[in-house]
């Protein structure tokens, strides 16, 4: 599951939402009424993964708050030198 998007935009109730949140915002307004929990409860997951596997590798991020531009931006400039590492890290990037 890709968690990187940059471009951020206004939303009504919150100042601003990561273009890979919004496929997730979307689905939470399912006809189901199912759609809020099984994406929140999937971005959730995918953002723990990844950041353990960060923290696996002993890289931590210094900023302010996780998953902000900032962090987001950060994550793209980390590079690993092992080809399994390469790839997890790019899955997650995509």
């Amino acid at each position: 599951m890709s968690l990187i998007g940059v471009t951020c935009f206004p939303t009504k109730g919150h100042s601003s939402v990561l273009a890979s949140q919004k496929p997730f915002q979307d689905s939470s307004r399912a006809p189901d009424g199912h759609g809020d929990s099984n994406a929140k409860k999937a971005l959730h997951t995918a953002r723990h993964r990844l950041n353990h596997f960060f923290l696996r590798h002993h890289r931590r991020f210094h900023g302010k708050s996780r998953w902000s531009t900032a962090h987001f931006e950060w994550l793209r400039k980390r590079h690993f030198e092992q080809p399994a590492q390469k790839r997890v890290l790019a899955d997650y990037l995509e």
